[in-house]
Formats: structure tokens, sequence, C-alpha cells
């Protein structure tokens, strides 16, 4: 769409924020494909919204791929640098999601959904104190449920899991969006797993799953909440599910922890062999997690060494 003026870069980007409000995000794309190139723009509000565009679509790379060439013409724009931190955070590399959120901050350092969406990044890179500091400013900045929840993680990553659980179920009781009530419900369960109660995780899961609102990456820790109720046949049919649709090391270890309860040794020093080879970030806790494991399975196969 070339030889755009003002007016008409202005109705078009109004038009694909339309269409992205009612899900429609193919059509914006179709719409802001070409037009990003048009000379008329002065900032990168174009390049962002067909980003995110792109994002929602699930093509990620090309959606980064995008945000890197508008910030070739636009390196100052914080709007792509907080497009770009959203990327990096969906494709699970939260590290370089915080040093792309950090550049957008001094522009966005009072909107609550920037904040929330970087206190997320912090959280999964392992920078708590962070990651709650800014999220004390999104909640008192008019922040709402999604900063609650992200709160309630860092709480449920610090051991407080009654404090965790409290916010989950609030925001859980206040949803009037089915996906963000499945949300509350998802950190509920973790953080029912994590109080020790994986009966009532595995309901909550249950829940979820006969909603289809079942996120495949709570599939691992569905299935260790149901190898710890006694459930084998459960818990072998989710890894077989999770191992289908791609793991995580996350997956894996959880998987080991799994095979360790089993009593079977050689399957979980081969899951954590295989977890260390995979690419991506690590959980909080990781190497302690993995090393009480490995040595778990030592133990189970009798290798006292």
């Amino acid at each position: 769409m070339a030889g755009l003026n003002r007016k008409r870069a202005a109705a078009l980007l109004e038009q694909c924020r339309l269409h992205l409000e009612r899900g429609e995000a193919a059509r914006c794309v179709e719409l802001l494909d070409g037009a990003v190139e048009d000379p008329v723009w002065t900032d990168g509000s174009a390049v962002a919204l067909l980003a995110e565009s792109l994002a929602r679509s699930n093509q990620l790379p090309r959606a980064r791929d995008v945000v890197s060439k508008g910030l070739l013409r636009f390196p100052k724009d914080a709007d792509l640098f907080a497009r770009l931190g959203s990327i990096e955070l969906s494709a699970g590399r939260s590290r370089e999601a915080v040093v792309q959120f950090a550049k957008a901050k001094p522009r966005f350092r009072r909107e609550p959904a920037f904040l929330t969406h970087y206190a997320l990044a912090l959280l999964r890179a392992g920078q708590l104190d962070a990651a709650e500091a800014e999220l004390t400013v999104a909640l008192l900045s008019g922040g709402g449920a999604d900063a609650k929840l992200v709160m309630a993680l860092c709480k449920a990553h610090r051991g407080r899991i009654e404090d965790a659980l409290a916010l989950a179920e609030q925001v859980d009781r206040a949803a009037k969006d089915p996906a963000l009530s499945a949300s509350a419900r998802a950190v509920r369960a973790d953080c029912l797993l994590m109080r020790g109660d994986a009966a009532g995780a595995l309901a909550v899961w249950r829940e979820l799953a006969d909603a289809n609102r079942l996120e495949p990456t709570a599939l691992a820790h569905m299935a260790y909440a149901a190898q710890l109720v006694g459930d084998a046949a459960l818990a072998k049919g989710l890894v077989e599910r999770r191992l289908a649709a791609g793991v995580t090391a996350e997956d894996r270890l959880l998987f080991a922890q799994i095979a360790n309860l089993r009593g079977e040794p050689a399957e979980a020093l081969a899951h954590l062999d295989a977890a260390e080879l995979l690419e991506g970030e690590r959980p909080v806790g990781w190497q302690f997690e993995v090393a009480a494991a490995r040595a778990r399975a030592l133990r189970l196969a009798g290798r006292r060494d």
C-alpha cells in the first residue's frame, strides 16, 4: 500500500487495531505487511502493530525480524523495544526480553501492562527482587489481574505459597474472562503442588482439561502430580503427550523425578542427560533440583560411589 498520506496512515492503524481487538490478527498482517515500508511513518507504531499481529498469529521468528528491521529505521523507538521484549518473552528468552524491556522502561515506567510483562521476564530470569519491585509499581499505577497473577508467581517462588494461593483465588473469583480464570487456576494448581497437595492440584488441572483450557506447558506438572497420587497410567499418558508436543529442560527434570518415584533410575538419568543438552533457560533453583534428582537416581541404581 504505497503512497500513504498521514490521514490514510492514521486510519489504517485504527482499522488494524480494531481487527486485533476482534481477534483478526491475520487481517491486520495483510493490511500492514507492505504498508510499513512507506516513508509516511515517522515512528515505529506501524511496525510494532505488525509485529504484534504476527506474534498473535504464532509467527514469532517473522515478528522478531520485522521489529529488528524497524529498529534500523527508528533506533530509539520505545514501542519497538517493548514489542521485541514481548516477542523474546513469548519465545522463552527471558534474559533477552529483560534487556529489551529495560530500553523501553524510561517511556513506560508508569504503564501497568508494560511493567507486568517486564516483571514476568525478570521473574523467569531469576531476578525476584527486581520483579516484585516492578509489580509493586504496576499495582500502584492501576495494574489489575495480570499483575496480581505475576505477583502470585513471585510469592510462590519465594515459598510464600499461602499468599500466592490467596492472590490466584482472588483473581479467579473476580475474573469475567474465561482465559483469565484459567490462568488463575493454573497458578493455583502449581501452588497446591508446591504445598504438597498433589491431589488438589490434579483436580484443578482435570477441570482445566475438561474445559479445554489446559496449556501444554502444564502437562509435565500434571504428570508429576498424577504420579504422586499413584495414578501411574495417567502420568505415563501425560508424559507421552508432552514428549509429542515438544519438551523443555524443566519438563525433562520433572520426567526424571517421575521415573525416580517409579523406581526407574536408568530412565531418570536419561531424562537428566537429555535436559542438559536442551537449549533454553532454566528455572530458578535448576542446578539444585538436577543434582538432587541425579543423586536419588544414582542411589536407586546402587551407585554409591
